[in-house]
């Protein structure tokens, strides 16, 4: 009887060492994704609110939604992004995109994280 005891110790442990990297491999690619889609939600976000503060400027669209997004950028510490923010005609456009850079590494994630938004801007007439 101890003879198949120590068969079966054996046998787990063989197991275990066939599941582990599987396991990590896994775990990794989840916290990999995990921040990228954190990074994701950040330049998303920073490009609504840097739409919204250029759409109600009254002059300077392009600046306003500019210094609101890379500030917005800057306290969430995303500091090497590229922000562009343009207006023609009525429309006010706001492109992000900054490097991505994956914790491990070990799974394929895209190298950039990026957002568009496409706006109305509000003229505000003045009395």
């Amino acid at each position: 009887m101890p003879r198949h005891r120590h068969g079966r110790r054996g046998s787990s442990l063989v197991e275990f060492a066939l599941t582990l990297p599987i396991f990590l491999g896994m775990a990794t690619a989840i916290v990999d994704f995990g921040l990228y889609f954190a990074q994701e939600s950040v330049i998303t976000e920073a490009t609504r609110e840097g739409a919204r503060a250029g759409s109600l400027a009254g002059t300077g669209h392009a600046a306003a939604a500019q210094s609101t997004t890379d500030t917005v950028l800057a306290a969430s510490g995303i500091a090497d992004a590229e922000v562009g923010a343009t207006v023609a005609g009525d429309l006010l456009t706001i492109h992000i995109a900054a490097p991505f850079e994956p914790l491990f590494g070990l799974v394929a994630t895209p190298e950039e994280v990026g957002a568009t938004l496409i706006t109305r801007v509000q003229h505000l007439e003045e009395n």
